[in-house]
């Protein structure tokens, strides 16, 4: 069981920690620390009589600003635990890029933890979790069954061109409307030929196609099962998965979607058009961006809000639905979870009752 804690953790969840690695020492399973959590609980560990090994990475994500490379690991946990928020959650995706996650064990302990159904609180570690570990070491004992989500998540390959981006383009006069070129909107298609790849990256919660520190409308060609939808000419756009409905989308006017729902969303951030509404497609959808090349500056992708990359014009970005989804466990089940979640961290649909009406 590898356990992560956030960097800045405070003395609480230090303790928090060390009783878990214990608990789960004592459950007959191995614990693995990360560092800084590692150095920081070990002599607290030695005290219990409880060992725990270091988890060893070549790269630090937690001080690599750009995580897009996969962490090479010595081993593979069964198990993570992180406890923290949504952003540790997000952590530990970033850690399993080239390779199918394990269950997580998402354990409340940061800001919001809309991801985290389990509470420290409610001393969840030896009513549920610690049973679960039990049954799983034990030959005699059945195990028990436990909700699990698969959390979809979003392959976003990006492409530039081989040779670099000519700059000897024109505009439209009156940069109103791009347009494919005629021999792409006769394929329909979106050519990525020449084109090589330069990152890919699992998102969990959505990948961002935005402007940045640019003054101009982004102008982004969009695509989708070789199908050109249109140009996005917007301060960006957001394509989430159920789990990320609920985040930057969700802010940007778009829908909440069930985690179990077999979709992405794209969500557009601050549309120059009225007509210009959130989109569901199917989870078997490939949706395939491009900065216009006739565009007045460059886009930005940010990942999982977390790592952020330049996207030259010309270069395009396919957005698919990952075949290795991210397992966490559920406290209750996806639906039940789900809702709590909501009430607890977004107070969704909170106001008094109406009173009831005493007629003649």
């Amino acid at each position: 069981v590898l356990i992560l804690a956030k960097q800045d953790a405070p003395d609480a969840d230090l303790t928090l920690a060390a009783e878990f690695a214990k608990a789960v020492t004592d459950a007959g399973s191995q614990v693995w620390l990360a560092q800084p959590l590692y150095g920081k609980i070990f002599n607290a560990l030695e005290a219990m009589g409880t060992h725990a090994h270091l988890w060893r990475s070549k790269a630090d994500v937690w001080n690599t600003y750009d995580s897009i490379t996969p962490v090479e690991r010595t081993q593979r946990p069964d198990v993570v635990a992180t406890l923290g928020g949504d952003g540790l959650l997000l952590y530990a995706n970033a850690l399993f890029q080239d390779t199918s996650p394990p269950p997580i064990v998402a354990i409340a302990a940061g800001s919001m933890g809309f991801l985290a159904p389990f509470d420290a609180d409610r001393n969840d570690f030896h009513s549920r979790i610690e049973p679960l570990l039990r049954s799983e070491t034990n030959p005699i004992l059945p195990p028990n069954p436990w909700p699990v989500s698969l959390r979809m998540r979003l392959r976003c390959i990006l492409r530039e061109e081989e040779e670099g981006i000519s700059q000897d383009y024109t505009r439209d006069s009156n940069f109103t409307q791009f347009s494919l070129d005629d021999q792409e909107r006769q394929s329909g298609i979106i050519d990525t030929t020449n084109q090589l790849v330069v990152a890919v990256h699992e998102c969990l919660n959505e990948v961002v196609i935005d402007r940045g520190t640019s003054r101009f409308l982004s102008a982004v060609q969009c695509c989708c099962n070789g199908q050109v939808l249109t140009t996005i000419q917007a301060d960006g756009c957001i394509v989430s998965t159920p789990t990320g409905s609920t985040a930057y989308s969700m802010s940007a006017g778009g829908p909440m979607l069930h985690p179990s729902s077999p979709c992405m969303l794209l969500t557009p951030i601050c549309p120059h058009s009225l007509s210009f509404r959130p989109i569901v497609f199917p989870d078997s959808a490939q949706l395939i961006f491009r900065v216009d090349p006739r565009a007045r500056g460059d886009a930005w992708i940010t990942l999982d809000g977390r790592t952020k990359l330049r996207m030259k014009r010309g270069s395009t970005l396919e957005v698919i639905a990952s075949p290795l989804p991210l397992p966490t466990l559920l406290r209750y089940g996806n639906t039940a979870d789900w809702f709590d979640a909501l009430q607890k961290s977004l107070l969704f649909n909170t106001r008094p009752l109406q009173k009831p009406y005493i007629g003649e």
